[in-house]
């Protein structure tokens, strides 16, 4: 076989290193794409729910039942729901779900009825922004806004998510094995907090572990990675570094709402301590 021309050698090695050049290419772009998807995919959204509360509200008078949903998945859901003037919420239980429900506007009333605490009488108390309630399955509540002047604002988290209200009579026996509620008024809990020892105090509620948590901290909170995490801050300032060195300046009822997050920080932005809820889907 006689020999191939120089230049027909030379075209080939070209071709060759052509092709090789853009295998490399897309191997180094793909590669790229690994690294970068759960960086792009990460995102997230910070709401101030005092503003929200007036746009909801602004265009109607006798407004009833308004909601605005932040974030939702069959594992969590968090949402505003709004109450009119005078407006009441009959008792109701949630039977296989947690409830943590947050004042961002507005005075609320609310009873509660489970197992041993059956008389709504007895059990009726106020609520003003920045207290949280927290409701376990099939533990009834009703809420009253008793005001004729403004809505009523209240922020919900629920896990699994939100799935309604199962209306009940107080003598409904599903609540006789219901568990006591936790109520928490901020002022009160954040003042005792100042005056101790305690660098970060967390209460861990519901049937999950960690998902959903009250936490006061006079210290920066590493908030593990998870496919989505809500944090409301009840009280305080608070800094909030993600990836890609994005910070985030937090104040008194705002909500930040992270998707695909990984590890990020929480920590005051002064010298007076946080007081935040923290629910994550890890």
């Amino acid at each position: 076989m006689p020999d191939r021309p120089d230049s027909a050698v030379i075209a080939d090695l070209r071709r060759s290193l052509a092709f090789y050049r853009l295998v490399f290419a897309l191997l180094v772009l793909g590669l790229f794409g690994i690294w970068a998807y759960p960086r792009w995919k990460w995102s997230i959204e910070t709401y101030d729910l005092t503003e929200d509360l007036k746009h909801m509200t602004a265009a109607e008078t006798e407004i009833t039942d308004l909601s605005r949903t932040y974030y939702a998945s069959p594992e969590l859901s968090v949402h505003m729901h709004v109450m009119g003037k005078t407006q009441r919420c009959p008792l109701h239980i949630h039977p296989h779900g947690d409830e943590l429900t947050a004042i961002v506007g507005g005075v609320a009333n609310v009873a509660h009825a489970y197992a041993s605490q059956r008389d709504l009488a007895e059990s009726v108390h106020t609520f003003v922004p920045g207290d949280v309630i927290y409701s376990p399955p099939s533990c009834a509540h009703e809420w009253v806004n008793p005001s004729d002047q403004n809505a009523l604002g209240n922020l919900v988290f629920s896990w699994p998510g939100f799935g309604g209200n199962l209306y009940v009579h107080p003598d409904d026996p599903r609540m006789t094995a219901a568990s006591a509620p936790t109520l928490s008024r901020v002022r009160d809990d954040l003042a005792a907090f100042a005056q101790s020892a305690e660098q970060v105090r967390t209460t861990v509620l519901g049937q999950t572990e960690k998902r959903v948590r009250l936490v006061f901290s006079k210290e920066q909170l590493t908030l593990p990675a998870a496919q989505a995490t809500a944090v409301w801050v009840r009280a305080g300032d608070a800094v909030l570094k993600g990836r890609l060195g994005r910070t985030y300046t937090l104040h008194s009822n705002q909500l930040a709402v992270l998707r695909h997050n990984g590890a990020v920080t929480l920590a005051p932005s002064t010298g007076e301590p946080m007081a935040v809820v923290v629910a994550a889907v890890e």
